[in-house]
Order: structure tokens, then sequence, then C-alpha cells
């Protein structure tokens, strides 16, 4: 069941706070964040889905304006509230999945105001979603990352997760980078150009690495097509135009029906989405001819409202 779920909505906080408060929680909550990273084989996934829930949650209170305003339409935002509905929906393999989940909702009060949306209303379908996570599941293939229960995270899937970290920091940078130049601030705009080239890089090694391990999972594989995806259209972008013949562009098109046609099978068979992984456009879906013409211009149309109204706040 896919569930979205509006995070200020399940916030009961004041719309307006101290800014400098906010900031200060902030950088406490990035700095006392566990270091997933270190040692990623000894992680389950609800352990990485809330590790990343109090990340993007720290990062997205960065974004507090001096007046106390969180910005509620950034990449910060989506990314938190994106967060937040992955641990509520998270579904639990093993009895110390459900007992850790339990533990998470009765310590974050942010997660457990979601997780109880629509409790007693018809229309429950977020409480319900939360009730049905509860419920182990170990017979069932694709409800595991690999067949095994509570099996830990695997090498792809840590590197996905920090490469989603990375893409939404270099988002988040550049969108600070272009407020600071609007403000003509140039010292605070050359800061987030060198962290947003430096999140470029990373980005750029980590879906190298992606390639130098053995998928071990449905997930693996899903993750590993859509990169496959993604090196083909670079690869086809280094054609020097009017160099290809006919028959070669037509041996392109195939190819990408195939690639694409693959990575969508194992994208639905994955337990996880790999859009729920990295983000929805690693695997390039802009391209994919499986996809209906029409959704891919709204794809493109929509990147152009989320620009004019970024335009239009400054």
């Amino acid at each position: 069941m896919n569930v979205h779920v509006d995070i200020t909505e399940a916030s009961n906080a004041p719309a307006r706070i101290e800014g400098e408060k906010r900031r200060q929680e902030a950088n406490s909550a990035v700095a006392t964040a566990p270091d997933t990273e270190a040692a990623p084989v000894a992680l389950t996934g609800l352990d990485l889905a809330w590790a990343e829930f109090r990340t993007a949650t720290a990062r997205w209170m960065l974004t507090v304006e001096r007046n106390g305003d969180l910005d509620e339409n950034g990449p910060a935002y989506d990314a938190a509230q994106a967060a937040c509905d992955a641990v509520v929906t998270y579904q639990c393999q093993t009895d110390a999945d459900v007992q850790r989940k339990i533990e998470i909702v009765l310590k974050e009060p942010l997660i457990r105001e979601t997780a109880q949306m629509g409790h007693g209303d018809d229309d429950g379908d977020v409480f319900d979603a939360f009730l049905k996570s509860l419920q182990i599941r170990t017979n069932d293939i694709s409800e595991t990352t690999s067949g095994h229960p509570g099996q830990l995270e695997t090498p792809i899937m840590a590197t996905a997760r920090r490469l989603s970290r990375a893409r939404a920091d270099m988002e988040l940078f550049e969108s600070q980078k272009y407020k600071a130049n609007r403000k003509d601030d140039h010292r605070a705009a050359s800061i987030f150009e060198r962290a947003e080239r430096d999140r470029y890089d990373e980005e750029l090694t980590l879906r190298e690495a992606l390639s130098l391990e053995q998928a071990a999972s449905v997930s693996d594989a899903a993750i590993q097509a859509a990169e496959l995806v993604n090196t083909f259209e670079l690869l086809m972008d280094q054609v020097p135009e009017g160099e290809d013949t006919f028959q070669f562009r037509r041996d392109t098109r195939a190819a990408r029906r195939l690639m694409y046609s693959i990575f969508h099978f194992l994208d639905r068979a994955s337990p996880e989405p790999v859009s729920a992984i990295v983000d929805a456009d690693f695997g390039a879906p802009r391209h994919s001819p499986w996809v209906h013409p029409s959704r891919v211009i709204g794809l493109y149309e929509a990147d152009d409202e989320e620009a004019t109204a970024m335009e239009d706040a400054e």
C-alpha cells in the first residue's frame, strides 16, 4: 500500500518558533545521528529507516528562516516527509523488528502522530498501514530483501541509501546557492556551490561503486538495473550526432526497451521500490519507452512549475 503523509499536518507544533532554537536542535540531531556507513551490515532495514528519518528531519530543520518559518516546498522537506512515511509503513520481518518499531513510535512524537492519522475514521489508510506493518511476514520471498526474514542491509542497498543522501544534499545546496545569489550574498553562494560540487563528486563515485558488487537480492538487482539504464543513457549521449546509422538507432531503441522492461519488473518485485531507496528520478523514468508520453510531459511540466514557484517565493 502506497501511503503519502503530510508531516506538517501530523505535527502539532506551532507554526512559528524561534529560528535559532530550531537551528541548534537541528545541528544537535545531525551531530548525534548514528554513522550508518561505518558498519552497514550490522544494521537492519528498520534501523536504517530510523537513522534516515533523524538525519532528514535534522536537515529540514536547518531550512528554518530567522522568523521561525520552515521551508515546506523544497527537497529537504520532501526528504523528511518520505523518511517519516518509510518508518511508519516499514514492514516488520522479525519479533525484534516489531519491538524496535514500537520503541521508535513511543519515542518520536512525529512518527507516533503520523501513525495514528485516520484512527477512528472511515478513511484510516495510514493507521491501517501501520497496523499491518506490525504483522510479521516470513513466508513470501517478496517481503524480505532476499527471502531470509530479518536479513541485514546489503552493501548495494547501503551504497544506494548513501547515494540518496548525497543527491538530496546536492539539491539542497543548489537551492541555498540560488537563494544566496538572489540576496547578493556571494560568499554564502560560493560556500554552497563548493558543497554542491563535493556532493556531485560523491554521487559519481557511489554510482560507480554500484557496479562493483554482485546483487544478492531483488532490491539489489532493481537498484543495479536502474543504474544500468542511467549508464546506457550516458553512453548514448557520447555518440557524435550524425555518426549513428539507421540500424544503430533501431538497435538502441530495442536495447532501451529490454533494459527498462527488466528494470520496471524488478522495481515492482522489490520489497522497497528504487524510488524509495534513492529518489524518483533514479532510473530515468523520463526516458522509459514503457512510460506513457503524457506522463513524461507531466514530469517536465512539474519541474517547470516547481522552478517557477521557487522564483516566486523569492
